[in-house]
Order: structure tokens, then C-alpha cells, then sequence
């Protein structure tokens, strides 16, 4: 694996903690290049300062933020090898009519809409060398489970991204994929 990453630069969101960090530690242990992205600038910085990456603040939900996410990327490294969109949400735990709609739409923001506008922004950089796109979805986002509409339907939608972005950026050398963990109650870093 390290010679597959020595030398790439990857932008890695929710990096501030839980899979997203691991997932950077583990692609800098490998001589990638990390831009840690998270809402919170502490946990970003903290991240980034451990592994020497890059730390940026910013809100998937929010374009401006992740427009200037990659062109800090550009700007630091020149190139974008791999996107790993993993800022996530969890949902509420309620029933169908008990759904709190501004929760509904924020889960939706973070999990749906957040990896699109990655990827939208990420695209033009991958484009010039090829490179990868991983989404986190979820085993959520394969079956549907009880008490967790906002979270199933939010991860279900990635899988359809992810289907739809493969077929349209394939012939431009990039790879769309999907993985789909189960819970994660702890990560011990």
C-alpha cells in the first residue's frame, strides 16, 4: 500500500475524528498527503498537527466552505488524488411521526448534500491525473431500520450517488466507490 500512496494528496472529511481521522492517520503512515477537513478548526488542527497535513475548517453543507477547501488543497499540493467523503450525521432515533423536520434536513445537509458539493468541487482536480473517490455510506444505506428514517434514506442516497458519479467520471481515470460500515462505538485513538 505505501508505495500506491507515497506521494498523493488526499482530502479527508470529518478527519477530526472517529473513521475519518483513522482513515487519515492511516493514509499519512502510508506517505499520503492530508488535507484534514472538519467543522471543528480544534480537532482539524489537532489531526493535522500530529500527522503534518493540512488542516482546514469547514461545513460540508456550506459550498463556499468546501470551494475553498480544495482550493486550499490546490493551493498547498497542487493536485487532489483522493476524496474520501466521510463527515456524517447521525440522525435522530425517533419514530416516523415524531420526525423533527430541521433534524430530518440536517442530517440530509451533512450525509447527502455534503458529498455531492465534495465531489463537485473535488472533480476538477482529480480530472487532471485521475484518482479516487470513496463515500462513506452505511449498512444503513443497504437496509432499512426502524426509528432511523432521516439516517437510512441520507445513506441510501449515498449509494446512489456513488452509482451515478462512477458511470460519470470513469472515463476520466476516477474511481466512485462506497463502503458501508457498521456502527462504530469507539475508535481508541
Amino acid at each position: 500500500m505505501s508505495e500506491k500512496l507515497d506521494g498523493k494528496v488526499a482530502v479527508v472529511t470529518g478527519a477530526g475524528a472517529g473513521i475519518g481521522e483513522a482513515i487519515a492517520r492511516l493514509f499519512s503512515e502510508h506517505g499520503c498527503r492530508v488535507v484534514i477537513a472538519d467543522r471543528s478548526a480544534q480537532a482539524a488542527e489537532r489531526v493535522a498537527g500530529d500527522i503534518s497535513g493540512l488542516a482546514v475548517t469547514a461545513d460540508v453543507t456550506h459550498e463556499a466552505q468546501v470551494a475553498d477547501l480544495f482550493k486550499a488543497c490546490e493551493e498547498a499540493y497542487g493536485r487532489l488524488d483522493i476524496l474520501v467523503n466521510n463527515a456524517g450525521h447521525p440522525g435522530p432515533t425517533v419514530k416516523v411521526e415524531d420526525e423533527d423536520m430541521a433534524v430530518w434536513d440536517e442530517t440530509i445537509a451533512v450525509n447527502l448534500s455534503g458529498v455531492i458539493l465534495c465531489i463537485k468541487h473535488a472533480v476538477p482536480l482529480l480530472k487532471r491525473q485521475g484518482g479516487a473517490i470513496v463515500n462513506l455510506s452505511s449498512l444503513s444505506g443497504l437496509k432499512g431500520k426502524p426509528l432511523r428514517s432521516a439516517y437510512c434514506a441520507s445513506k441510501f442516497g449515498v449509494i446512489g450517488i456513488t452509482q451515478s458519479v462512477a458511470f460519470e467520471v470513469g472515463v476520466h481515470g476516477i474511481r466512485c466507490n462506497a463502503i458501508c460500515p457498521g456502527g462504530v462505538f469507539g475508535t481508541g485513538l
